[in-house]
């Protein structure tokens, strides 16, 4: 309990100098650097309703129609598809769409999207749009731009 009081007064302390700094009519300088100030005034300054609603009238939005044509959705991945899929199905369902999976288990990173099983599936379902579903446990790349880059060489 003692170190949690420690570090809520060390934060208080903090808080309390950067609020000082930022209220303080000078400057620190540290060699030719010079601490920059926060304008806490001015962040807590209140904007009136009337000056923010004439400040921010715009053309009023129209959104596209809707396609509510039915639609073919290819549903491609490893065992994390089987939870995931129901759900999706369910949705697919209620809203008139023809949801397709493909589950391939044991699929990894490496070994799920190759373009021949992909291409072989697309071209028995013919989907409107596709996606790809892979466990994060089974992601061998540390990034997703590493991810991309091993799949476009396979």
């Amino acid at each position: 309990m003692k170190q949690q009081i420690r570090i809520f007064v060390l934060l208080l302390v903090a808080l309390i100098a950067v609020v000082g700094y930022s209220l303080a009519p000078w400057t620190l300088q540290v060699g030719h650097l010079e601490l920059k100030k926060i304008d806490l005034p001015d962040a807590l300054r209140i904007v009136p309703d009337k000056a923010v609603a004439k400040t921010e009238k715009k053309e009023a939005f129209t959104p596209a129609p809707l396609d509510t044509a039915r639609q073919r959705i290819l549903f491609f991945g490893d065992s994390m598809l089987e939870g995931l899929s129901r759900r999706f199905a369910d949705y697919a369902e209620a809203n008139g769409h023809d949801l397709q999976t493909v589950l391939w288990y044991s699929s990894t990173t490496q070994l799920g999207p190759r373009p021949t099983r992909y291409s072989t599936s697309c071209a028995k379902q013919i989907p409107r749009s596709s996606s790809f579903v892979l466990a994060a446990t089974s992601s061998s790349c540390a990034t997703l731009r590493s991810a991309i880059s091993m799949l476009s060489k396979s």
